[in-house]
């Protein structure tokens, strides 16, 4: 087996990194990055997070329609990011997120729903794909302040799936070599209309 613990011997004082302290690292970047975005929390919150303790004790956030909902938006905003299991990442780090950013994260999903019900009767994972592609080209071209949750769950999804292996190796990382700043994206201008 791997061991995970890296030496240190160049230091004084002889300390080490263990493995709980890399990872532990590693969620701290990756909680940064889905959290980078800025905040967007909702006037009137829909939906109240999960109790903090409950939280920690199923280390997920989302029930299994939520999940549902937010694994087809993930998927229709980053092809791809399903299988890299970006929204098993959100569900993680939301879980021991802040009371405001689960509510922020709640309300985003809860309002594609929403815009569902109001446009077609019915919830967001329940009409066809073409309809959820064309409700998403709707809501992205509103107003600032009604696509707070759509621009939210956007960057969210984008900067979770940037850190997964990839959406690292989609921009061309190997895991040979590393870069000073992130190429440009290979695709043709107007791919991601």
């Amino acid at each position: 087996m791997l061991e995970w613990r890296v030496a240190m011997d160049h230091r004084k004082d002889g300390r080490s990194f263990e493995r709980r302290a890399l990872l532990k690292g590693m969620a701290a970047g990756v909680a940064g990055a889905v959290a980078g975005t800025d905040g967007l929390v909702a006037h009137t919150p829909m939906l109240q997070p999960v109790a903090p303790q409950a939280a920690v004790d199923t280390a997920v956030l989302l029930d299994a329609h939520l999940r549902a909902t937010l694994t087809s938006l993930s998927e229709l905003l980053v092809p791809g990011s399903v299988a890299a299991g970006v929204v098993g990442v959100i569900d993680k780090v939301a879980a021991v997120d802040s009371p405001a950013r689960q509510r922020q994260l709640l309300n985003a999903i809860a309002r594609f729903d929403q815009h569902a019900r109001d446009a077609r009767g019915v919830r967001w994972v329940d009409l066809p794909s073409p309809v959820q592609v064309d409700l998403l080209r709707q809501i992205s071209g509103t107003p600032d302040t009604e696509r707070q949750h759509f621009d939210f769950l956007r960057s969210t999804v984008i900067n979770t799936y940037l850190a997964t292996e990839a959406g690292q190796r989609e921009f061309g990382w190997t895991g040979q070599q590393a870069y000073r700043e992130l190429p440009g994206c290979p695709h043709p201008p107007g791919a991601h209309d």
